[in-house]
């Protein structure tokens, strides 16, 4: 047994090292987009696309960040995507107050389509800006943001900029998470991103500024219509166009406090948790099998240790928990999260398993994602 756990925590240190150099590796070698709050003079047109669905907490307090935003002749388009609070209601006040703001109110959804991607569709279909900035209902964009991303699209002759924001971590089971998000940012935060000669790229639905000539030549949002994580897939189909893209970490400049609730905290990574598999779904279940072993590897052997004995046993696991919990704040400049609901961080594997179980049922048992009380055919 003692050689067994021995085992079991050598395996669990290599894979939580190698987890974390990745996470650290992807942030270091990604540039970080601060604006330099100096706005020089220039034309700056840009349509803001923001699709909404039950948002009626962050909507207007998103949109007091945006409006204000100087440097920028902004027209603003809301989508509000069938919702069923007073996300609609909020997003009329707020048009009827300003000129720039404009209110569409529950599209169809296109069949087979996911409603985001649908929804940001008909909007782009709406208007005929030259330079389109699709943003979510809850992100706060901080002072000079889009007069900075702008001139840097600009300045880099680039089609496509997005941003990896700040995240604003509150509830229980979200801090239990960030291992999950260690486990995103190794995936694709690859230094081959801007490299033209490569496939890889990502973008954040947080804030993607894009041309509007790069997006209809490359087929608008259909080919990502079906996509779990559009976002990720949108800036793949891009440059695989030809096109350019850039992205950036953007802690200060860009925010978002994803989930409010223990519910939605827990459940909210249903749709995207199968992206461990990069469109291999089944990975997510050795995937899991892994997570297990690297968590509950240390915590098993403190607990034998006390128990039975030997007490290097104990010691090796505390030790091993406690420099995994230590090694959570190599990010927190972009987790803004709680050290103390933070130590529960090896319940990761939980909410892992029932976001995981649920997605593999709707994906492999009826060809249906879910998001915010939505399921869409996708097979």
């Amino acid at each position: 047994m003692t050689g067994i756990l021995a085992i079991l925590l050598v395996t669990s240190s290599v894979m939580w090292a190698v987890l974390v150099l990745g996470a650290v590796l992807g942030f270091q070698r990604t540039r970080i987009f601060t604006p330099s709050g100096e706005i020089q003079p220039g034309e700056r047109r840009i349509t803001v696309i923001i699709p909404a669905r039950n948002e009626e907490r962050d909507l207007e307090n998103s949109l007091n960040t945006l409006l204000p935003q100087e440097g920028v002749d902004l027209e603003v388009i809301i989508v509000n995507d069938d919702s069923t609070d007073r996300t609609g209601v909020i997003a009329d006040r707020i048009a009827a107050s300003d000129p720039r703001v404009r209110v569409m109110h529950s599209p169809a959804v296109r069949p087979g389509w996911l409603g985001k991607t649908s929804a940001m569709q008909s909007a782009l279909e709406s208007t005929g800006g030259e330079l389109l900035l699709f943003t979510d209902a809850d992100i706060f964009h901080g002072p000079g943001t889009l007069a900075a991303a702008f001139d840097l699209l600009e300045k880099k002759q680039a089609d496509l900029f997005s941003v990896f924001p700040g995240f604003i971590i509150g509830p229980f089971w979200e801090n239990a998470m960030l291992p999950m998000y260690f486990t995103g940012i190794t995936l694709f935060l690859s230094e081959h991103l801007e490299d033209p000669d490569r496939e890889e790229a990502a973008a954040s639905g947080a804030f993607i500024l894009i041309r509007r000539k790069a997006l209809i030549e490359s087929g608008g949002f259909e080919p990502v219509s079906q996509c779990m994580y559009d976002d990720l897939n949108l800036a793949v189909n891009i440059k695989s166009h030809g096109f350019r893209v850039l992205f950036r970490l953007a802690p200060e400049a860009v925010r978002v406090e994803m989930f409010k609730t223990e519910k939605d905290a827990f459940w909210g990574t249903t749709k995207n948790v199968l992206m461990v598999g990069k469109g291999r779904p089944w990975v997510a279940v050795p995937a899991l099998f892994v997570s297990y072993v690297m968590f509950f590897a240390p915590i098993v052997a403190a607990v034998v240790g006390i128990v039975t004995g030997p007490a290097w046993l104990a010691l090796a696991g505390i030790a091993l928990y406690f420099l995994q919990y230590s090694s959570l704040f190599l990010c927190r400049r972009y987790f803004r999260f709680s050290p103390l609901k933070a130590l529960a961080f090896p319940l990761s594997t939980v909410v892992a398993t029932a976001c995981i179980a649920r997605a593999l049922h709707l994906f492999y048992g009826r060809g249906e994602v879910e998001w915010r009380g939505r399921r869409v055919k996708i097979r």
